[in-house]
């Protein structure tokens, strides 16, 4: 695993979660703390980093979804990275979402694009 040559430091924080997993709480006690700050955007506004990954998938047959680490390099995501410059260069900053966890190669994309940021994985016992 090798880093792409990047200048953005942030999100300082990735939170992947399975649905029902506490998420949502977790990103409220962060909140509260005014020391963290997510982007100002809701729900399935990931697209702006979303939308340029689909992009870049390779689609088969026999291996089903994959990204390159050429393609996880070239990945334009300026806009994405937009979202986070607003906020104060001395405040961490974190994105959550659901959909991170479900695509496999979310982990190796966000270890090569953001290789400051750390990931949080909140999952849940089904097992009652």
């Amino acid at each position: 695993l090798h880093a792409c040559n990047i200048t953005s430091s942030k999100p300082d924080l990735f939170i992947m979660a399975s649905p029902k997993s506490g998420s949502s709480s977790l990103v409220k006690w962060l909140s509260a703390t005014n020391q963290i700050r997510s982007t100002s955007k809701t729900k399935v506004e990931n697209n702006e980093l979303w939308s340029p990954i689909d992009k870049l998938i390779e689609r088969n047959n026999q291996t089903g979804f994959e990204l390159s680490d050429i393609s996880i390099c070239k990945l334009n995501d300026a806009k994405y990275i937009q979202g986070f410059n607003a906020i104060s260069y001395n405040e961490l900053t974190f994105e959550k979402s659901v959909f991170y966890l479900h695509i496999p190669y979310m982990s190796r994309l966000f270890g090569m694009r953001y290789p400051t940021t750390k990931i949080l994985i909140t999952i849940r016992n089904y097992m009652h």
